[in-house]
């Protein structure tokens, strides 16, 4: 059994920045809440959770045993039959219904909230769409090569160029990952879904 040190963990994808101080907020939300995790949803994808910003009470999610899922899913590779954004939040709310406190379990009842944010604490760091910019944020979707650049810049890393930071959009790196799993396995087969107003593209096994 690993010793936990840290009370919370803060995950972020490799295409974002922050670029303020987040902590405190982040404090303040879970001693006033008590969630074992915190996110948001995307009205523009109509995604129910971002994984690409989450934080998680250590203590919970380990003593949950999802943290067993996860590493299995890591090491043997699996491929989800869902969105992950779906597959999280079904993680999220597993562990809200088996590990919450009584007295939020309560609040609920009395305040219900929106489905989309069931099993998690509302965390407005990265507001409620990937395709909208944030203040002090770098999110590869709406940010553009040059403000990555420019940031790398500021933080005396020289060494590199805008062309860098030249992400491909979430369309097209899907599609690249379609093309290499259709080639290893045939049963895979890509599916194009136009949730909300944007475009996105899966891997259907």
């Amino acid at each position: 059994r690993p010793s936990i040190t840290y009370r919370y963990l803060g995950a972020c994808s490799g295409g974002e920045f922050i670029c303020r101080d987040w902590i405190p907020a982040l404090q303040e939300l879970a001693y006033t809440t008590q969630y074992a995790t915190y996110g948001n949803a995307c009205a523009y994808y109509d995604f129910p959770f971002r994984p690409e910003c989450m934080a998680m009470h250590v203590k919970t999610w380990h003593d949950s045993g999802v943290v067993g899922e996860l590493r299995e899913h890591v090491v043997r590779g699996y491929r989800l039959a869902t969105f992950i954004e779906k597959w999280y939040q079904a993680l999220a709310f597993r562990i809200h219904e088996a590990h919450a406190p009584s007295v939020l379990k309560w609040r609920e009842h009395l305040y219900p909230r929106d489905p989309r944010w069931d099993g998690y604490g509302v965390w407005s760091l990265l507001g409620t769409s990937r395709r909208s910019p944030v203040p002090g944020v770098l999110w590869h979707e709406i940010n553009a090569a040059a403000e990555y650049f420019a940031l790398a810049a500021s933080w005396g890393l020289a060494s590199y160029s805008q062309s860098d930071f030249q992400m491909p959009t979430v369309l097209e790196a899907s599609r690249a990952e379609a093309e290499v799993m259709s080639q290893r396995n045939p049963n895979f087969e890509p599916l194009n879904v136009t949730p909300g107003k944007g475009e996105a593209f899966y891997i259907k096994p």
